[in-house]
């Protein structure tokens, strides 16, 4: 039985995604139908590869994910695939692979030749699952696809590292105002030989001096700083909505000085 996922901008209030799911069902009847995200606010790539690439490392080989955000605008956009952890991810050259991976070098990715013209929001689509459909039919992908380096690539934060400091960025700001930052665990580990160290937020105004296990490791009302499940420095209020409350926004800095 074949997994695909679909991650898209079309909202859930509409009959959009009902009808994907069933033009897949029709040629798939045995397909199993799995939705990451629906409610990726228009155009977000950003938002959009965050997910992906933290639901994705769950999934077992062969998943086959389609995504379909500012599907609209690939009237000028190639098709591709990306081969990436044993999964297949299938969408528009709108910069989204390049948000996917940390080294889009080391993945294998082809370009499906298409010159359809787009009249409204599903027709995209079209594409996209008979492109998910043929690869969970086990088609070679190289009887429809030419490989490719050639694709566009967005802009993503990454943490600047010093001998004392880090100076990260906040990336995702999840359904609880969580503010989540590009500072991973893995990167404060190379850390761990100094005793003391501050989180500064706001230039200064708010500091965090550990990290903690769970967000009740905290009073109501207090700002906590832990590791995610994702694997990331994020920042919350025990019972409070600390992106709201303090104003945090995408982009914004997130610093740690260390000291002995």
């Amino acid at each position: 039985m074949a997994i695909l996922t679909l991650t898209t901008d079309l909202g859930s209030t509409d009959y959009y995604v009902a009808a994907l799911k069933g033009n897949i069902l029709s040629s798939l009847p045995s397909a199993n139908i799995i939705d990451i995200s629906n409610d990726i606010p228009k155009f977000d790539h950003l938002k959009a590869a965050y997910l992906v690439r933290n639901a994705t490392k769950f999934y077992p080989k062969g998943t086959i994910h389609i995504i379909g955000v500012n599907n609209f605008k690939s009237n000028a956009n190639k098709l591709l695939i990306a081969i990436y952890l044993d999964q297949y991810f299938v969408s528009y050259d709108t910069g989204f692979i390049s948000l996917l991976v940390d080294d889009v070098e080391s993945i294998k990715i082809y370009e499906v030749p298409t010159s359809k013209v787009y009249y409204n929001n599903l027709m995209p689509f079209d594409d996209l699952i008979d492109v998910a459909i043929k690869i969970a039919k086990n088609i070679s992908i190289l009887t429809f696809a030419a490989e490719t380096k050639d694709i566009k690539t967005q802009y993503v934060w990454k943490p600047i590292l010093h001998e004392k400091s880090i100076h990260g960025n906040v990336v995702f700001i999840d359904s609880f105002d969580n503010v989540v930052t590009n500072i991973s665990q893995e990167t404060l580990s190379n850390y761990l030989h100094f005793k003391t160290f501050e989180i500064q937020l706001h230039l200064r105004k708010n500091v965090i001096r550990y990290i903690s296990k769970s967000y009740a490791d905290v009073s109501p009302g207090e700002l906590v700083a832990l590791i995610n499940y994702a694997g990331y420095l994020e920042i919350a209020m025990n019972q409070g909505q600390a992106a709201r409350l303090l104003g945090f926004k995408i982009g914004e800095k997130i610093n740690i000085d260390f000291s002995k």
